[in-house]
């Protein structure tokens, strides 16, 4: 697989997104995974049989460059584009972000730093691009907070 953005349809094919702005995205979705800490997993989560043979067969079969976490975060994300209003998206960023905040306080952000000590992305940087990222995946229009 391409590091393209891919979506999967329900009807199990493979949609290329080949628009310039999806490949941009994933790009700052995934330098952004490395430096915050709320894209680690902390806790196993408990999935029914059918979902991890499921998941675990996408992920070695069709969609070998993520891992089951990010296969069930672009469902979890087509599932909110494609389902819930503005208003509900809106709502729930909201929640999100709260619980965000109450995770960082015990796992705080640090700064991407290079190898020389320069500082690549602020703390304050990093939080904006995981908002950002998800704003954009879940095509939320509405930009407040």
């Amino acid at each position: 697989m391409s590091n393209n953005a891919i979506e999967i349809s329900p009807n199990n094919q493979n949609i290329n997104q080949n628009d310039e702005n999806c490949i941009i995205l994933d790009n700052l979705k995934r330098r952004t995974q490395k430096v915050d800490r709320v894209y680690i997993t902390k806790n196993p989560l408990k999935l029914s049989v059918l979902l991890n043979i499921t998941s675990k067969l996408l992920v070695e079969k069709y969609e070998t460059d993520t891992t089951r976490d990010e296969l069930l975060r672009k469902s979890l994300d087509n599932y909110i584009r494609k389902n819930l209003t503005q208003e509900d998206k809106q709502d729930l960023f909201c929640d999100v972000i709260k619980e965000l905040e109450l995770f960082r306080k015990k796992n705080s952000i640090l700064p991407e730093v290079s190898k020389d000590g320069t500082i690549i992305q602020t703390v304050d940087q990093i939080k904006k691009n995981t908002e950002e990222s998800i704003r954009k995946s879940w095509g939320l229009k509405s930009w407040k907070k």
